[in-house]
Protein backbone atom coordinates (compact mmCIF):
# COMPACT_ATOMS: atom_id res chain seq x y z
CA UNK A 1 0.00 0.00 0.00
CA UNK A 2 1.22 3.72 -1.05
CA UNK A 3 2.04 5.65 1.88
CA UNK A 4 -0.22 8.09 1.07
CA UNK A 5 -3.14 5.63 1.28
CA UNK A 6 -1.74 5.01 4.62
CA UNK A 7 -1.85 8.30 5.53
CA UNK A 8 -5.37 9.06 4.31
CA UNK A 9 -6.27 5.32 6.65
CA UNK A 10 -4.63 7.21 9.49
CA UNK A 11 -6.70 10.44 8.82
CA UNK A 12 -9.95 8.22 8.42
CA UNK A 13 -9.17 6.58 12.00
CA UNK A 14 -8.97 9.91 13.71
CA UNK A 15 -12.01 11.18 12.52
CA UNK A 16 -14.05 7.40 13.36
CA UNK A 17 -12.88 7.99 17.20
CA UNK A 18 -13.35 11.90 17.20
CA UNK A 19 -17.20 11.06 16.57
CA UNK A 20 -19.38 11.38 19.58
CA UNK A 21 -22.04 9.09 17.33
CA UNK A 22 -22.06 6.71 14.08
CA UNK A 23 -24.69 5.61 12.08
CA UNK A 24 -23.37 2.78 10.59
CA UNK A 25 -19.95 0.72 11.04
CA UNK A 26 -17.01 1.69 9.28
CA UNK A 27 -16.10 -0.70 5.88
CA UNK A 28 -12.68 -1.27 5.59
CA UNK A 29 -10.74 -2.62 2.33
CA UNK A 30 -8.97 -5.54 1.91
CA UNK A 31 -6.11 -3.90 2.11
CA UNK A 32 -6.80 -2.01 5.20
CA UNK A 33 -7.36 -4.96 6.68
CA UNK A 34 -4.06 -6.34 5.82
CA UNK A 35 -2.17 -3.14 7.12
CA UNK A 36 -4.40 -3.12 10.15
CA UNK A 37 -3.09 -7.02 10.87
CA UNK A 38 0.33 -5.86 9.79
CA UNK A 39 0.12 -2.62 12.63
CA UNK A 40 -1.18 -4.93 15.40
CA UNK A 41 1.62 -7.29 15.41
CA UNK A 42 4.59 -4.40 15.10
CA UNK A 43 2.90 -3.01 18.03
CA UNK A 44 3.19 -6.37 19.75
CA UNK A 45 6.62 -6.85 18.65
CA UNK A 46 7.27 -3.02 19.56
CA UNK A 47 5.83 -3.43 23.33
CA UNK A 48 7.36 -7.33 24.12
CA UNK A 49 10.71 -5.88 23.03
CA UNK A 50 10.21 -3.00 25.20
CA UNK A 51 8.70 -5.04 28.11
CA UNK A 52 11.70 -7.53 28.08
CA UNK A 53 14.49 -4.51 29.01
CA UNK A 54 11.90 -3.46 31.54
CA UNK A 55 11.54 -6.90 33.09
CA UNK A 56 15.82 -7.58 33.52
CA UNK A 57 15.62 -4.94 35.38
CA UNK A 58 11.81 -6.01 37.69
CA UNK A 59 13.44 -9.85 38.53
CA UNK A 60 16.00 -8.79 40.83
CA UNK A 61 16.10 -9.32 43.68
CA UNK A 62 13.85 -12.15 43.38
CA UNK A 63 11.61 -13.34 46.25
CA UNK A 64 11.99 -16.82 47.57
CA UNK A 65 8.25 -17.30 47.20
CA UNK A 66 8.29 -16.45 43.17
CA UNK A 67 11.12 -18.95 43.13
CA UNK A 68 9.21 -22.23 45.04
CA UNK A 69 6.32 -24.09 44.61
CA UNK A 70 4.44 -24.14 47.62
CA UNK A 71 6.33 -27.34 49.50
CA UNK A 72 10.05 -26.12 48.46
CA UNK A 73 8.79 -22.25 50.04
CA UNK A 74 7.25 -23.93 53.16
CA UNK A 75 10.93 -26.05 53.54
CA UNK A 76 12.82 -22.90 52.73
CA UNK A 77 10.99 -20.70 55.36
CA UNK A 78 11.83 -24.05 58.20
CA UNK A 79 15.44 -23.94 57.13
CA UNK A 80 16.50 -20.22 56.09
CA UNK A 81 18.14 -19.44 59.58
CA UNK A 82 20.36 -22.33 59.50
CA UNK A 83 23.52 -22.16 58.85
CA UNK A 84 24.42 -21.54 54.91
CA UNK A 85 21.02 -21.71 53.59
CA UNK A 86 20.66 -18.22 52.51
CA UNK A 87 24.27 -18.10 51.28
CA UNK A 88 23.60 -21.26 48.92
CA UNK A 89 19.97 -19.63 48.21
CA UNK A 90 21.72 -16.14 47.06
CA UNK A 91 24.03 -18.15 44.88
CA UNK A 92 21.49 -19.94 43.32
CA UNK A 93 19.35 -16.65 42.54
CA UNK A 94 22.44 -15.27 41.41
CA UNK A 95 22.74 -17.78 38.89
CA UNK A 96 18.86 -17.68 38.08
CA UNK A 97 19.39 -13.71 36.87
CA UNK A 98 22.58 -14.81 34.72
CA UNK A 99 20.21 -17.78 33.14
CA UNK A 100 17.07 -15.35 32.34
CA UNK A 101 19.59 -12.75 30.72
CA UNK A 102 20.10 -15.91 28.30
CA UNK A 103 16.85 -16.90 28.33
CA UNK A 104 15.33 -13.44 27.45
CA UNK A 105 17.85 -13.10 24.06
CA UNK A 106 16.58 -16.29 22.88
CA UNK A 107 12.84 -15.62 23.16
CA UNK A 108 13.07 -12.73 20.56
CA UNK A 109 12.97 -15.43 17.72
CA UNK A 110 10.39 -17.47 19.27
CA UNK A 111 8.00 -14.67 20.02
CA UNK A 112 8.65 -13.00 16.98
CA UNK A 113 7.37 -16.30 15.37
CA UNK A 114 4.09 -16.86 17.64
CA UNK A 115 3.53 -12.97 16.73
CA UNK A 116 3.63 -13.82 13.35
CA UNK A 117 1.55 -16.85 13.50
CA UNK A 118 -1.30 -14.83 15.58
CA UNK A 119 -4.59 -14.75 13.27
CA UNK A 120 -6.53 -11.60 13.78
CA UNK A 121 -9.73 -10.34 12.34
CA UNK A 122 -11.46 -7.34 13.10
CA UNK A 123 -8.08 -5.53 13.62
CA UNK A 124 -9.85 -1.81 13.98
CA UNK A 125 -11.34 -3.12 16.81
CA UNK A 126 -8.30 -3.39 18.92
CA UNK A 127 -6.36 -0.40 17.09
CA UNK A 128 -9.06 1.99 18.33
CA UNK A 129 -9.55 -0.09 21.50
CA UNK A 130 -8.73 -0.19 24.75
CA UNK A 131 -4.82 1.18 25.64
CA UNK A 132 -3.75 -2.43 26.24
CA UNK A 133 -6.31 -4.14 23.89
CA UNK A 134 -2.76 -5.08 21.91
CA UNK A 135 -1.34 -7.11 25.00
CA UNK A 136 -4.59 -8.64 25.84
CA UNK A 137 -4.12 -10.49 22.47
CA UNK A 138 -0.57 -11.75 23.42
CA UNK A 139 -1.90 -12.84 27.27
CA UNK A 140 -4.65 -14.50 25.19
CA UNK A 141 -2.90 -16.27 22.38
CA UNK A 142 1.00 -16.27 23.39
CA UNK A 143 1.61 -16.29 27.07
CA UNK A 144 0.87 -20.02 27.44
CA UNK A 145 3.21 -20.89 24.83
CA UNK A 146 6.03 -18.12 26.49
CA UNK A 147 5.58 -20.39 30.08
CA UNK A 148 5.93 -23.69 28.57
CA UNK A 149 8.97 -22.43 26.63
CA UNK A 150 10.44 -20.39 29.58
CA UNK A 151 9.87 -23.69 31.77
CA UNK A 152 11.62 -25.74 29.72
CA UNK A 153 14.60 -23.81 29.42
CA UNK A 154 14.83 -23.48 32.98
CA UNK A 155 14.52 -27.15 34.19
CA UNK A 156 16.82 -28.28 30.95
CA UNK A 157 19.50 -25.79 32.32
CA UNK A 158 22.80 -27.54 33.49
CA UNK A 159 23.91 -24.74 35.57
CA UNK A 160 20.63 -23.77 36.99
CA UNK A 161 20.27 -27.51 38.16
CA UNK A 162 24.28 -27.57 39.62
CA UNK A 163 23.41 -24.40 41.73
CA UNK A 164 20.23 -25.56 42.85
CA UNK A 165 21.83 -28.49 43.95
CA UNK A 166 23.92 -27.26 45.60
CA UNK A 167 20.99 -25.30 47.80
CA UNK A 168 18.93 -28.04 48.25
CA UNK A 169 22.23 -30.38 49.69
CA UNK A 170 22.35 -28.47 52.80
CA UNK A 171 18.58 -28.18 53.44
CA UNK A 172 18.33 -32.49 53.00
CA UNK A 173 21.32 -32.35 55.30
CA UNK A 174 19.06 -30.91 57.99
CA UNK A 175 15.86 -32.66 57.19
CA UNK A 176 17.55 -36.03 57.22
CA UNK A 177 19.46 -35.13 60.93
CA UNK A 178 16.18 -33.51 62.02
CA UNK A 179 17.53 -29.92 62.79
CA UNK A 180 14.12 -28.80 61.05
CA UNK A 181 10.46 -29.60 61.62
CA UNK A 182 9.84 -30.96 58.05
CA UNK A 183 8.69 -34.23 57.60
CA UNK A 184 12.06 -36.58 57.17
CA UNK A 185 10.25 -39.12 54.63
CA UNK A 186 11.50 -39.23 51.11
CA UNK A 187 8.52 -37.32 49.89
CA UNK A 188 9.28 -34.70 51.75
CA UNK A 189 12.91 -34.46 50.80
CA UNK A 190 13.70 -31.45 48.80
CA UNK A 191 14.50 -32.95 45.07
CA UNK A 192 15.20 -31.04 41.99
CA UNK A 193 13.76 -27.19 41.48
CA UNK A 194 9.97 -26.88 40.23
CA UNK A 195 10.17 -23.98 37.99
CA UNK A 196 6.49 -23.57 37.20
CA UNK A 197 5.80 -21.04 39.69
CA UNK A 198 8.46 -18.80 38.81
CA UNK A 199 7.44 -19.30 35.21
CA UNK A 200 4.26 -18.10 35.89
CA UNK A 201 5.36 -15.21 38.18
CA UNK A 202 7.91 -14.28 35.00
CA UNK A 203 5.47 -14.59 32.51
CA UNK A 204 3.10 -12.04 34.52
CA UNK A 205 5.48 -9.53 34.75
CA UNK A 206 6.39 -9.47 31.30
CA UNK A 207 2.54 -9.62 30.13
CA UNK A 208 2.26 -6.12 33.07
CA UNK A 209 4.96 -4.47 31.52
CA UNK A 210 3.97 -4.58 27.68
CA UNK A 211 0.84 -3.15 28.90
CA UNK A 212 2.29 -0.40 30.13
CA UNK A 213 4.58 -0.10 26.63
CA UNK A 214 2.03 -0.70 24.68
CA UNK A 215 0.31 2.63 26.55
CA UNK A 216 2.98 4.74 25.63
CA UNK A 217 3.93 3.83 22.32
CA UNK A 218 0.16 4.35 21.42
CA UNK A 219 0.94 7.49 23.04
CA UNK A 220 3.43 8.30 20.77
CA UNK A 221 2.29 7.24 17.91
CA UNK A 222 1.99 10.23 16.20
CA UNK A 223 5.65 10.95 16.33
CA UNK A 224 6.77 7.39 15.19
CA UNK A 225 8.50 6.77 11.32
CA UNK A 226 5.94 3.70 11.21
CA UNK A 227 3.23 4.38 9.46
CA UNK A 228 1.81 1.20 11.16
CA UNK A 229 2.30 2.04 14.28
CA UNK A 230 0.77 5.57 13.50
CA UNK A 231 -2.07 3.63 12.76
CA UNK A 232 -2.53 3.79 17.02
CA UNK A 233 -2.91 7.64 16.96
CA UNK A 234 -5.76 8.89 18.11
Amino acid sequence: MKSSSIVYLIFTLFLFSSCTTTTSPTIYSEQQIVDGVYAIKEMMSEAYIASIDKTRDAISPISYDAIFNETQGNQFIQSKDLPGVEKRLKAFKTQLVIELNIIFDSLFEETKMWIDETSITSPYDYILGENNSITQIFDETISTKLKAHVMRKLSTNERLNTSFTNYYTIINAYIRTGRTELDSSTERVMNKWDPSNFSTYLVNIIVSEMATQEEIIRYLAPSYDSPYIRLFSK
